[in-house]
C-alpha cells in the first residue's frame, strides 16, 4: 500500500492563511497581529506584506499601507499587482504622476491582467483625462468581461460625458454579473431617463427600492420620473420621502413640486434648505430667482439670478435667467444683451437657445427665432420635448421634396400640433407625393380632415409601420421644425382657414345636444394641471366668469375636461351651465361643438387652436407669462386672422381687467349678433 505523501507548508504560510482568514472576517487588528508574527518568520515575504497594506488601509492608516506595499514591491519587485495596488492608494492621496508611473510599470511586466487595467483606469480618471480612462476600463472589460466594477466605472465615465447611449451597455454589464447592486441600478435608471425611456427608468429606481427601501438616491430620481408623467401625487410622495436627506438636489425638486402646487412658503423654504447643504448650487439659486420673478419680486430674483452667474460665470443658465426676468419686465434691449450672453457660454447653451429663440418669435422676428429655438432638440440637452423616430429615414431640412414622401413626427401639446399641422398643405406644394402624420389618439379622426395629409397614424401604428420598412419614408420632420424650413416669416404666415373641420357624423351627434334657442359660447377657464405655466394661464375657477352671466341673450356650454370639469358639473345656480366636456370623447367631438358655436372664450389651451382652425371666433384670456406665438400688445392673432382675438393681462395674478374687458365686448357682440340671428 502506498502512502500519500504529507505536504509540509512553511509556519509563515499557516500564518497568512489565519491571516486571510481574519481579514475575510473583517477583523483587520488581529490580521495585523497574525501578519506580524509572520513577517519575523519571513520577513520578505511578499503576501504578508500585500495583506498587512490591505489591513491597515481598512484601518485607516495609508502611511502604514504604503510603507506595506513598498515592502512588497522590495521582495517582489516584478510582482504586477502590487505596483497597481499601490497605485490605488497614491491616487487616493491624489499623488497621480507617481500613480500613473507604476501602474504602466505594472502594465510592462505584465499586460494581461484585468485589475490592473482596472486599477490603471482609475487613476487616468482622477486626473481628468477621460479619453484614455475609457480605453483601459474598456480593455479591462475584453480581458475580464465580468469585471463588474470596471463596467460600473465605465458607466460613470461615459453618463458624465452625456454619452448615455453608450453608459447603459456597461451599466447592464456590470448588473449582469451582479444584479443586486443598487448604484449601478440607480446609475442605470438616470441613464434611460435622459434618453426618454421614463417607463423603463421607473422601473429601475423601483427595482433599486425593492432591494434598499430607504435608498434616497432612488427616491429622489423616481419622483422626478413621476413628475415627467404628470403623476404628481406619487412624486409627491417619494420627494418628501427622500426630502430629509442632505442632498440640495432632493430640496431642490421638493421646491419645484411645492411651486408646481401652488405651495410657494414651501418651494421658498425648501430652497433655502438646499442653498445651507450647498451655497454654489446652481439649480437652486435659479429656481430661487424664478420663484421670486414669478411672484413680481423681480429685484430679488435678479439679484440671485446675479449670484449664479458669479458663481458659475462658464454657465448659460444664470444668463438666461436674467433675460428671461427683464424680458418678463418689457425691457426686450437688456433682454437680447443677456441672451446672447448665454448662447455664447460653453456649458448649458442650448436651453438658452431655445429660450432666446422663443424671445424672438415673440417679437416677430422669425428668420433668427425659428432657428434658435431647435436648440430644443440640441445634442447635448438631456431632456427634448419629443424622442425622434425610430427609424433610418433622413431629418428633412429643407431639401427638394419633388417626388419624393415625407412623414410629420409630433411634438409638445395637442395645441402645437393643431397650429403647425397646416403645413402639411405647404409640404405639398413644395412637391410631396405622400405626407404621413403621426400624433396622439385623441387628434388622429380630427387630423383626417387635413387634405393635403395622405396618411394619419398613432405612435402603435407607425411602430407596425417600421417593422414593414425601416426607410419607409424619405424624410421626416418635427412638426415645429417645419416653419423654418419653409421660410416661414412674419409676412407670410401661412393662415388660410379653416383648414380642420370636424367629421359630419360627429356634427350630426352633437346637434341635438346644443342649445336650439340663444346665441351659443363655450367657455374653458382651466388648462391642464400638469403645464408648466398653468399657475398663471388658468383662471382661479369658473366663478371669475360670473359677471358674463349678466349678458341677455346667451346660451354658455363647458367646454372643460379634466381640472375644472367638476366646476361644470355642479355650477352655481346663478350660473346656468350647459356641461358637455365630460361627454368629449376625443377632439373631433370637441371640433364637431365648437363648429357649430357662435363663440368661444377660453384660457390658452388646445381649444385657442382648434377655435382658429376651424375659423370659430374665439376670444382668447392671456397671462402676462405669454407664448410667443401671441407676441406684444396685439388684440389679434396672425396664426389665425379674423377668429381670435386677445384680451391681456396687465398685472400677474390679476384677471379682473381683462375679464371687464371681455364683459364690455360680450355685450356690444351679442347685441349686433342677436339682430344678425
Amino acid at each position: 500500500m502506498i502512502k500519500s505523501k504529507k505536504i509540509h507548508r512553511p509556519p509563515a504560510f499557516e500564518l497568512l492563511d489565519q491571516a486571510l482568514a481574519l481579514f475575510g472576517e473583517q477583523q483587520f487588528a488581529a490580521a495585523i497581529e497574525v501578519i506580524g508574527k509572520g513577517l519575523k518568520l519571513a520577513p520578505r515575504n511578499g503576501a504578508l506584506w500585500n495583506l498587512l497594506a490591505a489591513c491597515a488601509l481598512r484601518l485607516g492608516d495609508a502611511a502604514r499601507a504604503e510603507h506595506a506595499w513598498r515592502q512588497a514591491l522590495i521582495a517582489e519587485p516584478r510582482n504586477p499587482l502590487f505596483h497597481s495596488n499601490l497605485a490605488m492608494l497614491l491616487a487616493e492621496l491624489s499623488r497621480l504622476e507617481e500613480a500613473e508611473a507604476l501602474c504602466r510599470r505594472a502594465l510592462a511586466i505584465d499586460g494581461r491582467l484585468a485589475i490592473v487595467h482596472f486599477n490603471f483606469g482609475v487613476v487616468l480618471a482622477k486626473a481628468g483625462r477621460a479619453a484614455e480612462a475609457e480605453q483601459t476600463y474598456k480593455r479591462a472589460l475584453e480581458l475580464e468581461p465580468r469585471h463588474e466594477q470596471a463596467g460600473y466605472n465605465l458607466g460613470v465615465l461615459l453618463a458624465q460625458q452625456r454619452r448615455y447611449a453608450e453608459a447603459e451597455p456597461a451599466y447592464r454589464q456590470a448588473l449582469a454579473v451582479d444584479p443586486l447592486r443598487v448604484d449601478a441600478r440607480v446609475n442605470l435608471g438616470v441613464v434611460l431617463s435622459n434618453l426618454q425611456r421614463i417607463d423603463e427608468a421607473e422601473a429601475c429606481f423601483r427595482g433599486a427600492l425593492d432591494r434598499q427601501p430607504d435608498n434616497r438616491e432612488a427616491m429622489r430620481n423616481l419622483g422626478g420620473v413621476l413628475m415627467r408623467q404628470n403623476r404628481r401625487d406619487e412624486a409627491d410622495r417619494y420627494f418628501s420621502q427622500s426630502g430629509n436627506i442632505r442632498s440640495a438636489v432632493a430640496q431642490v425638486n421638493l421646491a419645484l413640486l411645492m411651486k408646481d402646487r401652488g405651495r410657494l412658503g414651501e418651494a421658498e423654504a425648501a430652497l433655502n434648505t438646499a442653498l445651507a447643504i450647498d451655497a454654489d448650487s446652481l439649480s437652486a439659486h435659479i429656481s430661487m430667482g424664478e420663484l421670486l420673478d414669478e411672484q413680481g419680486r423681480s429685484e430679488e430674483a435678479r439679484g440671485w439670478f446675479e449670484k449664479a452667474m458669479a458663481i458659475h460665470p462658464s454657465s448659460a443658465l444664470g444668463f438666461g435667467a436674467m433675460a428671461h426676468s427683464l424680458a418678463r419686465g418689457g425691457d426686450y434691449e437688456q433682454a437680447e444683451h443677456w441672451f446672447r450672453q448665454a448662447i455664447a457660454k460653453p456649458r448649458d447653451a442650448a436651453l438658452s437657445r431655445m429660450v432666446f429663440g422663443a424671445f424672438l418669435l415673440t417679437l416677430g422676428r422669425y428668420e433668427e427665432g425659428f432657428a434658435l429655438y431647435e436648440g430644443r432638440y440640441a445634442p447635448e440637452r438631456s431632456d427634448p420635448f419629443q424622442r425622434p423616430p425610430d427609424t433610418d429615414t433622413p431629418r428633412w431640412t429643407g431639401q427638394d421634396l419633388s417626388g419624393r414622401s415625407i412623414l410629420i413626427w409630433p411634438e409638445q401639446g395637442f395645441g402645437d400640433q393643431i397650429q403647425f399641422c397646416r403645413y402639411a398643405a405647404l409640404l405639398k406644394a413644395r412637391g410631396a407625393v405622400h405626407v404621413a402624420l403621426v400624433t396622439h389618439e385623441p387628434l388622429i379622426e380630427l387630423f383626417g380632415s387635413l387634405q393635403a395629409v395622405d396618411e394619419v397614424m398613432s405612435f402603435l401604428q407607425f411602430k407596425h409601420r417600421l417593422k414593414q420598412r425601416r426607410d419607409a419614408y424619405d424624410y421626416w420632420s418635427y412638426v415645429m421644425s417645419l416653419p423654418l424650413h419653409c421660410g416661414t416669416g412674419i409676412d407670410n404666415i401661412p393662415a388660410q382657414l379653416p383648414y380642420l373641420k370636424a367629421p359630419s357624423e360627429r356634427l350630426d351627434q352633437w346637434k341635438d345636444q346644443l342649445p336650439p334657442r340663444g346665441l351659443r359660447v363655450g367657455l374653458v377657464w382651466k388648462g391642464s394641471k400638469n403645464h408648466k405655466n398653468d399657475l398663471n394661464r388658468s383662471l382661479p375657477g369658473l366663478a371669475a366668469l360670473a359677471p358674463l352671466w349678466s349678458v341677455p341673450g346667451i346660451q354658455f356650454i363647458s367646454l372643460q375636461k379634466g381640472q375644472g370639469e367638476d366646476e361644470a358639473a355642479a355650477p352655481p345656480a346663478s350660473q346656468p351651465l350647459l356641461d358637455l366636456g365630460s361627454q368629449i370623447r376625443d377632439f373631433a367631438d370637441t371640433a364637431a361643438i365648437v363648429q357649430q358655436l357662435d363663440l368661444v372664450i377660453c384660457v390658452d389651451t388646445a381649444i385657442a387652436h382648434l377655435a382658429g382652425a376651424l375659423a370659430t371666433p374665439c376670444w382668447l384670456l392671456l397671462p402676462v407669462n405669454i407664448d410667443w406665438r401671441w407676441q406684444l400688445q396685439r388684440s389679434d392673432s396672425l396664426w389665425y386672422p379674423g377668429a381670435l382675438r386677445l384680451f391681456r393681462q396687465s398685472e400677474i395674478g390679476n384677471w379682473s381687467g381683462p375679464l371687464d374687458q371681455v364683459l364690455a365686448a360680450l355685450g356690444d357682440w351679442a347685441a349686433t349678433a342677436a339682430q344678425r340671428h
